[in-house]
């Protein structure tokens, strides 16, 4: 009888705790690959990106703003200044200095969240997938590392951090084997209209210019 009041007490007990923990936080479970899939099911079609960004790492505390297109474009707005490329032509503008400094893009950026962002799904090969905890929030960490024997852009592991759950990124961290680059993700939408008169820049009255193309 003792035995049998034991068993049923079991059976309440657990049939609460059921109630009380979700169903698939037992049966929840992430590999490398069903992540990767995941990813590339929501990002491989990105054509445009407009990211609000916090850097980590080596730089703390840099808030921007970057808008870009797979094709080169971009304008990057930080605190005290924004910078716009068309492809062909970069304007540095410093708006308390009334100042823009004018440059032909020579070569492209090796390393940049854009072209992580446009480039991690075909570039790189997923390794390995872990749990942290930033802040208050459970993120799982998709560390990838490039195919081939050469680095792409120069970045030998790459971590995509990810909202356990879900595939919003909450950081992106690049290793290039002399420091690690750290960006936090405040927001991030894709495949948006930009318009096309967002990449060119021209300087009003009053704007010194330094032109050094």
């Amino acid at each position: 009888m003792k035995k049998f009041l034991v068993l049923i007490y079991t059976i309440i007990l657990y049939s609460i705790v059921s109630c009380i923990i979700p169903a698939d936080a037992f049966s929840e479970t992430y590999t490398v690959e069903s992540v990767f899939a995941s990813l590339r099911a929501k990002y491989s079609s990105m054509k445009t990106v407009e990211l609000e960004f916090q850097s980590v790492e080596p730089v703390s505390g840099m808030v921007g703003l970057l808008q870009a297109e797979k094709s080169g474009k971009y304008v990057l707005t930080l605190n005290d200044r924004k910078i716009i490329c068309d492809n062909h032509t970069i304007w540095n503008i410093i708006p308390n200095r009334k100042m823009v400094s004018i440059s032909s893009l020579k070569s492209k950026p090796t390393t940049s969240i854009d072209i992580i962002l446009f480039t991690f799904l075909y570039s790189y090969q997923p390794i390995s997938i872990k749990e942290y905890s930033v802040g208050k929030n459970n993120l799982l960490a998709l560390e990838l590392h490039p195919k081939g024997q050469s680095a792409a852009m120069g970045i030998k592991k790459l971590r995509v951090f990810l909202k356990k759950g879900s595939t919003i990124i909450e950081r992106i961290s690049a290793d290039d084997g002399n420091q690690d680059m750290v960006w936090d993700i405040k927001k991030l939408t894709i495949n948006s209209k930009l318009q096309s008169d967002l990449f060119t820049y021209t300087p009003p009255v009053g704007m010194e210019i330094i032109d050094m193309r």
